[in-house]
């Protein structure tokens, strides 16, 4: 097992992501949609992985929903730090990375740029259902 450490630019939020899979063999995206594009994003997630999200201080965080507002999207409130996406469907709560915050001597792989703008919102759904990782808040 892995354990990729990060965090916002503050520290306000930590992240421990496990996962099976070694850093290089990671799928990160590069997401072509305005909202990613405008942000610099890099996602990452492994249905397998597992991620664990420390917020010190939840009054200092912001959840912002666009587009079709099939997830929310989390930041921190002090740095303004982008962490990813967050979702509940069917009673599964997924999410995925952006691999920005993870500290910078994981040796990651290079990303894949992807297109979903086309895609209906229930196909989004499903996508992300297949391939976000489960997560915890503490």
């Amino acid at each position: 097992m892995y354990t990729l450490k990060g965090a916002c630019h503050c520290g306000n939020i930590k992240l421990e992501f496990n996962t099976p899979k070694s850093p290089q063999a990671l799928w990160l995206r590069k997401c072509s949609c305005s909202f990613c594009h405008k942000q610099g994003n890099i996602n990452v997630a492994d249905p397998e992985g597992f991620l664990i999200i420390k917020i010190e201080n939840k009054e200092n965080t912001f959840f912002y929903q666009m587009g079709h507002k099939t997830s929310d999207r989390l930041f921190c409130g002090t740095c303004g730090v982008y962490i990813g996406g967050l979702m509940t469907y069917e009673g599964k709560s997924v999410c995925v990375l952006n691999a920005n915050t993870l500290d910078t001597d994981n040796n990651l792989s290079m990303p894949t740029e992807i297109n979903v703008s086309a895609q209906t919102p229930e196909e989004r759904i499903l996508g992300r259902m297949s391939r976000w990782m489960p997560f915890e808040i503490v």
